[in-house]
């Protein structure tokens, strides 16, 4: 027993958008409707620190006012734990004009990348891209590739929770932080 490893492999990368280059993607001028609504998911995220998966399920009825509080309130489909964000004055200044409208968790990564991209978001990091081969008969075969990339080429809609976390490290308390994220 004691030669059966049963841990997960740890990621070497954590890819996060600091403050820094949030200002910069929330101050880039995106000409298509698709791009800001993706943009609008993607700040809206760092700012609640939720799965993509939960975020892009957000609607009106998951904002509430509780004792004279607005707050988020959802229920994450990973842990099936009740979560309740308070809407923080950058939440309130994303979602001004409404929420965003739904996009699937594909196009989110994908324009993700192109929102990234646009802000120039260039820093050669470390990192891993999964890399899709044709095996014959429609067969594919998917490799991830490590190497050095543009930062924005290695962009994911888990970004955002890694960003949220990592941002307000040190600001908001530890216990907190895990119980918004349910880590």
């Amino acid at each position: 027993l004691n030669r059966i490893d049963s841990t997960k492999t740890k990621n070497e990368y954590i890819l996060y958008l600091n403050p820094k280059e949030l200002k910069q993607i929330e101050d880039t001028i995106l000409l298509s409707n698709h791009l800001k609504n993706a943009c609008k998911w993607l700040l809206l995220g760092a700012n609640i620190g939720q799965r993509g998966g939960d975020l892009l399920q957000l609607d009106e009825s998951n904002f509430v006012n509780r004792n004279g509080l607005e707050v988020i309130e959802l229920k994450q489909q990973k842990t099936n734990k009740n979560v309740t964000i308070q809407v923080l004055e950058k939440t309130k200044e994303i979602i001004k004009s409404g929420l965003p409208y739904k996009i699937s968790m594909p196009t989110f990564n994908k324009h993700i990348k192109d929102i990234c991209k646009f802000a120039e978001i260039n820093e050669l990091i470390e990192g891993s891209k999964i890399k899709v081969t044709e095996k014959g008969k429609g067969n594919k075969e998917k490799r991830k590739i490590n190497g050095i990339y543009p930062k924005w080429q290695l962009m994911s809609s888990h970004v955002c929770r890694r960003s949220f976390c990592t941002n307000l490290y040190g600001i908001l308390p530890t216990p907190l932080i895990m119980s918004i994220s349910a880590h």
